[in-house]
């Protein structure tokens, strides 16, 4: 887009104090500018497309905050393009190369993804987390899978906190149940745990909380907590929203102390990777994560179906080039299509993960009723083989702004924060010989 000279700057200005206002007329008295200026830049802005001084606004709330006079979505913008020296980021931004490597790592501890490739830097595509993934349940002493090995874990996703449709409630009461009834202790969540931001049309009437920051603190919030119990995080396209609109990853907010809002950082939770991961729960059996895009097929079942084929194909695949021994894959946990079912493809047993929003603006265009609950996952693996499966599928009705009920920004009581110990041992009956099942 162009302005006049000074456009960049003002629009700057109205970035850092917009949040602050109130109105448009507000905006325009405090930058000292007319009204239908302003009205007419934001017309301009988002490719064309043009924006509301609400969507303004909210944008301006997520947006970062100055680096040393240097706003950080220009230089997001600037390395988005391609890989840029810091000779070039000097150029464009008119500071020195010393003080381009002081704003760089202030972003980076920020929370940017900023890499550097040799000389340069680059935003890549999407957030890479380096994460040391342990197995879930424990191993056999000798590092080889059990005989015999039953483990129970929760699968849950679209908690979409943030979302005036969100259901703390049946949240609450399926990990109460979960936890007490069924003795979870691992919690496998399938990508959009906030709302996010500009995903579809209209969406931000949707949300009581706009920016990724209050999204995340309401997700601290909202998701139940437990001294000796984990959650798994995948990231959907509801989360990679402000990844997009401003390179961070919002997600890791929740692993931050917010003191001013009385919110410790979530110590329990273990963010995954976007769009899917391979989650190991014993030596050699995983459960791949995937959150996909596209709607709602006719069958629930057809994109599992086609995607666990293509799995399976993957799996021979690496063990005939030999980057593995044999298939680890054992379970398929689908989210995104708010949409619950089980069923087995071979020797991978698939779940529709469900969800905990109700229907939204969206939702109803399509005339689409989401599933709104979860699943208790009960496993008994023989030999790595997955011998038998209990799905117990936890189903509730909507609450209608239910998020009203909640404090998102209630204080956090005092938590007991336990070092991480295997759920399950070698002794008291946790391993069985294979006679002592029938097989």
């Amino acid at each position: 887009m162009s302005y006049p000279h000074d456009w960049e700057v003002t629009m700057a200005q109205a970035t850092k104090i917009a949040p602050e206002c109130a109105s448009l007329s507000e905006l325009a008295r405090r930058l000292g500018k007319a009204r239908t200026t302003l009205r007419d830049a934001l017309q301009r802005m988002n490719d064309g497309q043009g924006m509301t001084f609400e969507e303004f606004k909210a944008q301006a709330a997520a947006s970062p905050d100055m680096f040393q006079g240097v706003p950080a979505t220009k230089i997001v913008r600037f390395l988005r393009k391609k890989p840029r020296t810091r000779k070039e980021i000097s150029a464009l931004l008119d500071r020195s190369e010393d003080t381009i490597d002081d704003v760089l790592m202030a972003m980076i501890e920020a929370g940017y993804s900023i890499e550097r490739h040799f000389e340069r830097f680059v935003i890549p595509p999407r957030p890479v987390l380096e994460t040391d993934m342990p197995d879930l349940f424990p191993s056999h002493p000798d590092g080889s899978s059990p005989v015999c090995m039953d483990v129970t874990f929760g699968v849950l996703s679209d908690t979409h906190c943030g979302s005036k449709a969100e259901q703390p409630t049946a949240l609450h009461d399926f990990c109460h149940i979960a936890y007490e009834e069924y003795g979870v202790r691992h919690f496998l969540h399938s990508g959009d745990v906030m709302a996010g931001f500009g995903v579809y049309r209209g969406q931000i009437m949707d949300l009581y909380a706009t920016t990724g920051v209050e999204q995340a603190r309401a997700a601290m919030s909202n998701i139940p907590y437990y001294a000796d119990a984990r959650w798994y995080v995948l990231g959907g396209n509801h989360d990679y929203s402000f990844y997009r609109a401003a390179g961070l990853d919002a997600r890791r907010e929740m692993l931050r102390n917010h003191p001013q809002h009385g919110l410790e950082a979530r110590t329990d939770i273990t963010l995954l990777s976007y769009d899917a991961c391979d989650l190991p729960l014993l030596p050699g059996i995983d459960a791949h994560l995937w959150h996909p895009s596209g709607g709602v097929p006719y069958a629930y079942s057809y994109r599992g179906q086609r995607f666990a084929n293509q799995l399976a194909f993957a799996e021979l695949m690496a063990v005939t080039v030999g980057a593995k021994p044999s298939p680890t894959l054992r379970l398929l946990i689908i989210g995104h299509l708010h949409v619950m079912y089980t069923f087995f493809a071979g020797p991978i047993f698939v779940v529709g993960a469900g969800c905990f929003e109700g229907c939204t603006s969206y939702l109803r265009r399509k005339g689409l009723i989401p599933h709104i609950g979860g699943w208790i996952i009960k496993c008994r693996f023989v030999d790595g083989f997955l011998h038998r499966v209990t799905p117990t599928a936890i189903r509730y009705r909507e609450i209608e702004n239910d998020w009203q009920y909640w404090n998102t920004k209630r204080q956090a009581k005092d938590r007991e924060i336990v070092e991480y110990t295997p759920i399950f041992s070698w002794t008291g009956g946790a391993m069985m010989e294979r006679e002592s099942i029938g097989t």
